[in-house]
């Protein structure tokens, strides 16, 4: 996963207002309690900030690698 995949994937399974926010605002505990936007700026993995994300979430494993789904099935 890319820089720029991580946003559409929070936009592909939560919404396009709901994503951005969850985004800035769910703290994941796997990267000091800092949010997903914050741990990637700080460099960390965006794959692993995702993965993350699907924890914390607990989305299916559908979910885990968004980047390598067709846009059609993006949609849950």
């Amino acid at each position: 996963m890319k820089h720029s995949e991580i946003s559409r994937a929070f936009e592909d399974a939560f919404g396009r207002l709901h994503g951005p926010a969850l985004q800035r605002d769910l703290a994941l505990t796997q990267f000091g309690s800092r949010t997903a936007h914050e741990a990637v700026e700080a460099g960390e993995d965006p794959q692993k900030v995702w993965l993350a994300v699907c924890d914390a979430m607990d989305l299916s494993e559908d979910w885990w690698y968004p980047h390598r789904r067709e846009s059609a099935t993006r949609r849950a």
